[in-house]
């Protein structure tokens, strides 16, 4: 087993899940770069990153926090549980209650997209996970 320390842990899991949840907010702001001046392209960069730093964050903290080091099984699961069932249980129920158009219907595929990233980020962290000891 490998001792890592709590902080050490949280920041490995946290670079991975949002750097990885953070893909499809890049590819959309180096798609717009053309558009706007300087202060437009970076707010434009923090609201397609926010999504990704908050599930990150989420993720980071559900896998060092409540999954005990050394469980392979329960680290997979939880992985996969936060990783994809979150984004897309939070983005459908957005879809759900706003009016219907074609913004709220983004949502549905926001989700797929998080959803999809984040299941991979969590499978990943969970096997980084389960061989830690925590110290």
């Amino acid at each position: 087993m490998i001792s890592v320390s709590l902080p050490t842990s949280f920041w490995k899991v946290f670079k991975l899940w949002a750097g990885l949840t953070a893909l499809p907010g890049v590819l959309m702001w180096v798609q717009g770069m053309t558009f706007g001046g300087g202060l437009q392209r970076l707010l434009a960069l923090l609201y397609l990153l926010a999504p990704a730093l908050v599930l990150g964050a989420i993720g980071a903290s559900v896998m060092t926090f409540a999954v005990p080091p050394g469980r392979k099984l329960a680290a997979l699961f939880a992985g996969i549980a936060v990783g994809f069932v979150l984004p897309v249980v939070t983005f459908w129920g957005l879809a759900a209650v706003l009016p219907k158009d074609e913004g709220s219907m983004g949502y549905v595929l926001a989700g797929w997209v998080f959803g999809i990233l984040g299941g991979v980020a969590g499978i990943v962290a969970g096997t980084w996970r389960a061989p830690e000891r925590s110290t």
